[in-house]
């Protein structure tokens, strides 16, 4: 992602599952993320609900300041460890933006098939619509998927000279 990253995070008093988080042209509840990701951010959202905050927008350009009810404030009022919470909400903000680029190109009811290919979000690498990640070994979006799900994946086996480098 080229993009300056931002996340807005709009909390639900009623029931926390329904917390929403939005990124530019998507939006996802808690309960649509990866579970893994999902236990990472959770504490930071019940804070935000103890706290009775209506809105945080986090921009990456703007740290260590969080945008808190349309107020700018530090990060670690609202986190014990601000340093793990950043690479939390840029986890999701990449997730987001991972699922809108997939969601995009798979075929809807209008639209029977509008895409055969996306593009990754690291490398840019196009990547066929039937498969998650692009076969680009070194690119950053196997460890994200990783950090995000906790799956593990096996990357491609580039060959070059007769030596086999994974």
């Amino acid at each position: 992602m080229d993009n300056p990253i931002r996340l807005e995070l709009i909390p639900d008093f009623d029931d926390m599952n329904w917390t929403h988080l939005r990124g530019p042209g998507t939006t996802m509840t808690l309960l649509e993320l990866p579970d893994l990701l999902m236990r990472k951010i959770t504490p930071f959202i019940r804070t935000l609900i103890d706290k009775r905050i209506q809105r945080l927008i986090f921009e990456q350009s703007r740290l260590p300041l969080v945008n808190v009810d349309d107020r700018l404030e530090s990060l670690a009022v609202y986190a014990r460890n601000p340093e793990y919470m950043v690479q939390n909400l840029e986890l999701a903000a990449w997730w987001l933006e991972y699922q809108r680029i997939r969601s995009v190109c798979r075929p809807t009811v209008i639209y029977k098939n509008p895409h055969t290919i996306w593009h990754c979000p690291d490398c840019l690498q196009e990547v066929q619509l039937d498969r998650d990640l692009c076969t680009n070994p070194g690119c950053v979006s196997w460890d994200k998927i990783f950090q995000c799900t906790g799956e593990t994946r096996f990357r491609p086996v580039v060959i070059r000279c007769g030596i086999t480098t994974s």
